[in-house]
């Protein structure tokens, strides 16, 4: 079991001591303790006495702190851990320092410790018998978590997760003992989370004119090594380099896709622990739209965030999870999570936030403006179409482009084949405004053409046209008609 940094997370309900000493036996109380990492809290108190706590370890006191009259709880800051203990006095007067009289409560932290090792699923700790524990997996980059309950065995217990543990990762478990008293620990796994994040997005004001961009790594152990050292490379060049966990970075020297993010622990290392390279990202926002486009590859999760350039008070972010590589439209015309639509403007400030889909590593970039409008065209069909003649549609559409045509059929007549056939088609490129384009009949086309002579009807069918501009946006018009064999 990897040595712990226990921090305490409690929930206590206590049976009453009775007084000891010559007066009349104090009334029995019942106190609701929350113990955490950083501070120690008692509630329920009487409202009518004076409160005192302090917080003990063995015989020296870590924390003391009175209270007046008048208040059901109390907060007093503190580290504790496993044998530490929780005093509280209440009575008409505060105690001596140190007390001379014996507590009104006293609980002692009972043994309790969770760990594991780095690749397992499995979790394993102390905690003592006749108690129900839980155990909660928190990654270390993200703060992902997923929760299960332990098997208990004389004096132990363990857990196994659906994500296997990794280094830096943190474990919280939950102790609940027999009378309903609860306590909870939180602790690290051994070895660096190496969480790295390239901030490479412009920002135009206040502490970032200076220095716009960063790269980071946190969720470094100071029990794995005692020095760090942050490397940008570019074409095997070093770009910058500090010893410290964060690297501030000018604008001259703005990461960019091909660059490399080294690692060492400790800082004198002969090749680093971690290297990352920055993938190709880049993105688009569009005001006429109120959306945003990110081209990436596959990721965990992938940001488009709107900020207004004075301060960034109007900021508003949009998330995709488990994304493809390509493209991301994000919509900023509909409210997310706590974020309201925007509408977007041209002078914002855009980013996007890219991370990998182990999500170890992520990156900022900036979003440009850029066109995500699609086309709109209106579509003129003959309300009859002879086969016999010339296929042509006119299309009017407000920009320039290019259009894929599909005429097609849900059925053949008198056939036994099903669903859509195509009969012609055509590829065109369309300027602003009017345009005519004719239409070939494919093979399919040229039987239907047999097929609807012969039998001297007409025959439902679709024009679909796709419509695509100079920055890839597509629509779809459609118009219904007939087909016919007409002399």
């Amino acid at each position: 079991m990897p040595s712990s940094r226990v921090l305490i997370s409690a929930l206590l309900l206590l049976a009453a001591l009775a007084a000891l000493g010559p007066a009349d036996a104090v009334a029995e109380v019942k106190y609701t303790f929350t113990v955490d990492y950083s501070y120690a809290a008692v509630s329920r108190l009487d409202f009518s006495k004076l409160t005192t706590v302090r917080l003990m370890h063995g015989v020296a006191q870590i924390a003391r702190q009175n209270q007046d009259a008048g208040y059901d709880r109390i907060s007093v800051p503190g580290d504790l851990v496993p044998g530490d203990v929780v005093q509280v006095y209440q009575g008409a007067v505060y105690p001596a320092d140190p007390p001379v009289t014996a507590p009104t409560e006293i609980f002692t932290i009972p043994p309790f410790t969770v760990g594991g090792t780095p690749g397992s699923p499995v979790v394993s700790g102390i905690a003592e018998d006749g108690s129900l524990v839980r155990v909660r997996h928190v990654l270390a980059c993200t703060e992902d978590s997923d929760s299960a309950s332990a098997v208990r065995t004389p004096g132990a217990f363990s857990a196994t997760f659906a994500m296997p543990i990794q280094s830096g990762d943190w474990l919280y478990a939950k102790l609940t003992q027999p009378d309903g008293d609860t306590v909870g620990i939180r602790n690290s796994v051994f070895g660096d989370a190496n969480c790295t994040y390239v901030d490479a997005a412009s920002r135009s004001y206040g502490y970032f004119e200076q220095y716009p961009y960063r790269v980071a790594v946190t969720g470094l152990d100071a029990n794995a090594a005692p020095t760090t050292k942050v490397l940008l490379r570019r074409r095997g060049l070093v770009v910058a380099s500090k010893d410290d966990y964060s690297l501030l970075l000018t604008a001259g020297q703005k990461p960019q896709p091909g660059d490399v993010v080294e690692l060492y622990r400790p800082k004198d290392a002969a090749s680093p622990s971690m290297a990352w390279t920055i993938p190709g990202l880049s993105g688009v926002f569009d005001a006429g739209s109120d959306r945003a486009a990110v081209d990436a590859p596959a990721a965990s999760t992938i940001n488009a965030e709107i900020c207004r350039v004075a301060d960034c008070a109007a900021q508003t972010v949009r998330t995709a999870r488990d994304t493809a590589a390509g493209k991301t439209i994000f919509d900023f015309t509909k409210p997310e999570g706590f974020g309201d639509k925007i509408d977007v403007r041209s002078d914002d400030q855009a980013s996007g936030w890219w991370y990998s889909p182990d999500e170890h590593f992520s990156v900022s970039f900036d979003l440009v403006p850029g066109d995500l409008s699609p086309p709109t065209g209106k579509l003129t069909v003959a309300k009859r179409l002879n086969l016999r003649r010339k296929i042509r549609i006119r299309l009017r559409s407000d920009e320039a482009g290019a259009a894929i045509v599909a005429l097609t059929v849900p059925k053949m007549p008198r056939a036994a084949a099903k669903g859509s056939v195509k009969l012609a088609g055509a590829k065109a490129t369309l300027k602003v405004g009017a345009n005519t384009i004719s239409l070939k009949l494919t093979k399919a086309g040229r039987k239907a053409f047999k097929r609807i002579a012969k039998s001297r009807r007409s025959s439902a069918a679709t024009v679909t046209v796709t419509l695509t501009d100079a920055a890839g946006n597509a629509s779809t018009v459609t118009k219904k008609t007939k087909l016919a064999v007409n002399k």
